[in-house]
């Protein structure tokens, strides 16, 4: 075969390559985690004047962080309400209300108000104009729960407040008198 044969071949088989499209394709995905926040910090008042009637004291503070589509939050006290003396058996401050309010952060959008879920608490807490009030049961651990709505964006550093009210303490004897408020939150997966 000629020089002139081979060269029509190979132009032949190279404009038929070209015509067929040679090609070749890879698929390559690629991403990432988001990590869970899910944070709860709290703080708490040890020197209230509860010889004194208490309004509004602010006895805690609560931040949650939370960027799971749902989560529950729950307060639970130990004494049911009720500052007791660990000395003086029988000796105690019963809270009469506690509320809960938002004093910065933001709220996940969708969740709305906190609305606890449970009639156990022994107050009345508040957010905003939603006002959901709850028997009082001193002497007996309570808990209140809170299932929020889900949430489309995260919640991130929402502060609530807890203030207490009591009567003034003119019957009881001196000493340290303690409540033991105990906040979990639960992210939902």
């Amino acid at each position: 075969m000629s020089n002139k044969n081979w060269t029509m071949i190979r132009n032949a088989a190279l404009t038929f390559a070209l015509a067929a499209g040679v090609s070749q394709a890879n698929v390559a995905t690629v991403g990432g985690n988001v990590q869970i926040v899910n944070l709860l910090n709290s703080s708490a008042q040890a020197g209230l004047d509860l010889t004194s009637a208490g309004t509004g004291v602010e006895i805690a503070n609560f931040t949650v962080s939370n960027n799971t589509s749902q989560f529950t939050l729950a307060f639970t006290f130990a004494n049911g309400g009720r500052f007791v003396n660990s000395l003086h058996a029988g000796q105690h401050v019963d809270l009469t209300k506690v509320t809960l309010t938002n004093t910065g952060g933001t709220l996940g959008t969708g969740i709305g108000v906190l609305v606890p879920a449970t009639d156990e608490a022994a107050a009345t807490f508040v957010t905003g104009s939603n006002i959901t009030t709850h028997a009082v049961v001193p002497g007996a651990p309570t808990t209140t729960t809170w299932t929020p709505a889900a949430q489309t964006t995260p919640t991130i550093g929402y502060v609530m407040s807890m203030r207490g009210d009591w009567l003034a303490a003119t019957t009881v004897l001196s000493g340290l008198y303690t409540e033991t408020i105990t906040a979990t939150l639960t992210a939902i997966l």
